[in-house]
């Protein structure tokens, strides 16, 4: 098995919740740093709060933070680790 890049995603929520935004970051397999991307700030509105209800921040995490992030990466990756 060869060695693979390993991509770390996060979600933090900032003004009480009010506002999110998510970092990427790729390393190296023994874990040095190569590259890191984070998101502007995501600001769900009420009607979305409303809308998608508990599966919100689901929605947020993964269709407007991770994935445009892990599309922004140029180092090449094999895992991705969100936490």
């Amino acid at each position: 098995m060869s060695e693979v890049n390993i991509v770390y995603l996060d979600l933090l929520a900032f003004d009480g919740d009010k506002i999110l935004r998510g970092g990427a970051l790729v390393t190296d397999p023994s874990t040095e740093p190569l590259e890191f991307r984070c998101t502007s700030a995501v600001r769900p509105t009420a009607l979305q709060r409303i809308l998608w209800g508990a599966r919100l921040d689901g929605h947020v995490a993964a269709n407007l933070i991770g994935l445009p992030l892990l599309r922004k990466i140029s180092q090449e990756y094999g895992l991705v680790l969100q936490r």
